[in-house]
């Protein structure tokens, strides 16, 4: 039996995040699947699904222990976790990320980190664009563009806090 629990992120999507029988998170993926439960909730599973039903409330996290028991390669925590510094409703291209965890010409590398995130929203790879255009997001532009519009106005009608 799968364990799992789907919610609907601010009528955008729904996402479905899985996790080991250990209780060990193992990925959040986008489905139209509308069956909310199957399974126990382990605590950090637990955690996640009230970071996400909270996920505008700015209240800061620490991924790594949310996801405790996830592995992660040196690379991608540093990745990751400057990409948890960049506020919702705003944006960051590949190449500043890079450049601002000192890997000059990383832009190419930072994307592909972005594509073996396992865990969107709750590590916003959304947030991460290209110089000229969205770049790349695994489960379509659309669904980006929607994502980053969503922040935006809510950014906006909260007065930008």
């Amino acid at each position: 039996m799968e364990c799992f629990l789907i919610c609907n992120f601010f009528d955008i999507v729904n996402l479905k995040i899985n996790w080991s029988f250990d209780g060990i998170p193992e990925s959040i993926d986008f489905t139209y699947d509308s069956e909310f439960l199957n399974g126990d909730l382990p605590c950090n599973i637990r955690k996640m699904y009230q970071i996400l039903k909270n996920y505008y409330s700015f209240e800061r996290y620490d991924i790594f222990d949310v996801l405790g028991g996830v592995e992660f390669t040196s690379f991608e925590r540093k990745v990751y976790k400057r990409l948890l510094e960049v506020p919702a409703g705003e944006v960051i291209t590949y190449s500043e990320l890079a450049n601002e965890i000192g890997i000059k010409g990383g832009a190419r590398a930072v994307g592909n980190a972005m594509r073996r995130n396992r865990f969107p929203i709750l590590i916003p790879c959304h947030r991460v664009v290209g110089k000229k255009d969205l770049g790349g997001f695994t489960p379509g532009l659309e669904l980006k563009k929607k994502l980053l519009d969503y922040e935006k106005q809510w950014k906006s009608a909260s007065g930008g806090t």
